[in-house]
């Protein structure tokens, strides 16, 4: 039993109260499952107000609030969730006596009310649970969580409600909380029918759940992710929109061989080389970035595949301004992207060079030689040694 000290005169009357010689108060927490509506819910305002002078609370006390979340009354289920929530809020022991009281099937339950207010704080609470380091949450539960989620986002909730939801999905990852097909299919029904932020909060999920998963990667390909991603780049090329498309194609499909190619071939790959044309910095060093991450896990065809699209007059024409903006991060990219595609395809080098030469990167590069950063001068150095080896046997050919 947990006993809750308080001076009489601070709490109203219960109905199982010991009043010891000093007018200290010993109150039976339990014993209140059982009582009045209205003494429940004086307990919760008197749990509130202890919980803003960091009192120290017993286990029972965590089952008892619990309990009313389940409470047929809609004021008390309510009130008693507000409560969980503050717990939650108050400290990583606090959630991880939640999870231990069972905590997580009312949440879930909470989620399939009509209520928007208890569906609010359960995900919430939900996101604070994962949030935390602690690893009480069984397979069985996890699994639990991903269904319940499923399940409410399939009812068509409110925006608010999925962005929720989807933080939720997001927190899951350390947690290894596995997503089965229909999972994926539904977030992308959504991904094609919302926009915004919305639509960037499942690129982003996307990116940190799949990885390289081929079959995943499969399901996004056969419902068109990449047509949905060229329209949104289209209808609101706004800098967050590119960050997360590149960031996207970059961790999927340029670390899966099976659909490199595929992507290099796809309408959104032109679309994303036509943003190195933009004057901010940003776009450029996230593109930049993902392109190299290409130059880098592709193969020898992957590389020509590079070609063909009309990547290395973007990478030319980019490592030109960056020359001239002196940004180091757009230069260290375009650098290794050059170096690692010359390297790579080095039975294609003469054609590669042909190429680079006519659009003014040797010039460049060779100037990089002598920058003042170490970094950029090693990377410069490296692609002109290779090109000076080999740069007599190509003159012959072009």
């Amino acid at each position: 039993m947990f006993v809750v000290m308080a001076k009489a005169n601070d709490i109203p009357h219960f109905t199982s109260v010991i009043k010891e010689p000093d007018g200290t108060i010993r109150l039976n927490v339990l014993g209140i499952i059982n009582s009045t509506y209205e003494e429940q819910y004086e307990l919760i305002k008197l749990a509130n107000n202890m919980l803003q002078m960091q009192f120290a609370f017993n286990d029972d006390f965590f089952t008892t609030i619990l309990k009313l979340m389940d409470s047929k009354n809609e004021t008390i289920k309510y009130e008693s969730l507000k409560t969980v929530f503050f717990i939650a809020n108050n400290s990583t022991e606090s959630v991880g006596l939640l999870v231990q009281k069972g905590a997580i099937l009312p949440l879930l339950n909470h989620l399939q009310s009509d209520d928007k207010n208890l569906n609010h704080l359960s995900l919430h609470v939900l996101n604070i649970i994962l949030q935390n380091d602690f690893l009480e949450v069984d397979k069985v539960t996890k699994s639990n969580i991903i269904s319940a989620l499923f399940d409410f986002l399939e009812c068509k909730p409110a925006d608010e409600f999925i962005l929720q939801s989807i933080d939720v999905m997001a927190n899951s990852e350390k947690y290894h909380l596995t997503f089965d097909d229909s999972v994926f299919v539904e977030l992308l029904r959504l991904f094609k029918i919302k926009n915004g932020l919305i639509q960037q909060r499942i690129l982003m999920l996307f990116s940190n759940l799949i990885e390289e998963n081929d079959e995943q990667i499969g399901i996004l390909f056969d419902n068109e992710i990449l047509e949905t991603v060229k329209e949104m780049l289209l209808e609101n090329p706004t800098l967050e929109n590119i960050v997360f498309s590149a960031n996207f194609v970059q961790k999927n499909f340029f670390g899966s061989q099976k659909f490199m190619e595929e992507i290099i071939q796809s309408d959104i790959f032109s679309l994303v080389i036509s943003f190195f044309e933009s004057d901010d910095i940003r776009v450029q060093r996230f593109i930049s970035g993902m392109f190299l991450s290409g130059a880098i896990k592709g193969n020898v065809k992957n590389v020509l595949l590079l070609r063909q699209a009309k990547l290395f007059p973007a990478l030319c024409n980019l490592l030109i301004k960056a020359e001239k903006s002196y940004d180091k991060i757009v230069r260290g990219n375009v650098l290794a992207s050059i170096f690692g595609i010359t390297s790579k395809a080095e039975d294609y080098k003469c054609q590669i060079f042909q190429e680079f030469e006519g659009c003014g990167a040797i010039e460049v590069v060779a100037r990089l030689e002598s920058d003042e950063d170490d970094e950029i001068q090693s990377l410069a150095k490296g692609i002109m040694s290779f090109y000076d080896k080999n740069g007599n046997t190509c003159s012959k050919r072009y």
